[in-house]
């Protein structure tokens, strides 16, 4: 069982620097479609709270999700046995539900996938780099030729 890099921001866990591995669990177990989320609940982006939790200690079908209202987890996507993306989302209906986070888990290793917001961010920030130093060797390129 490993969480790496926990840090906290105002008190609150950042999971956004979690890495979560069950190796003993891994060995044991497969991982597939039909595991994935049993995995995904002894990791610290699982919720107690959610509505799997009530379905697995009332032992109901997975079915039983759609017909609740409030956070519920569920397979995204699954690309077996590496990949695999866990939607958190709130279900406000039977046919509506509002994304609220994803995770992706990598041969066993699972994060929280960053949000649009934070990828965007970082691409800017990296395009702002490279214009600055662009322009930066212009400057200089322009400075030499004034000499001579």
């Amino acid at each position: 069982l490993s969480v790496l890099s926990t840090l906290t921001v105002d008190g609150k866990e950042d999971l956004s620097t979690v890495m979560f591995i069950d190796k003993t669990w891994l060995s044991c177990f497969p991982l597939n479609e039909h595991t994935v989320l049993d995995y995904f609940s002894l990791s610290p982006f699982y919720s107690r709270e959610c509505n799997n939790e009530l379905v697995r200690q009332q032992r109901l079908e997975l079915s039983v999700l759609s017909t609740l209202t409030g956070v519920e987890y569920t397979v995204a996507l699954h690309a077996e046995p590496s990949l695999f993306v866990i939607q958190k989302a709130s279900r406000q209906s039977p046919s509506v539900t509002i994304p609220l986070q994803s995770y992706y888990i990598v041969n066993g290793q699972i994060y929280l996938a960053p949000s649009a917001a934070a990828v965007l961010s970082a691409r800017l920030i990296h395009s702002v780099s490279h214009l600055h130093n662009a322009l930066a060797s212009l400057r200089a390129a322009v400075i030499v030729r004034d000499d001579g």
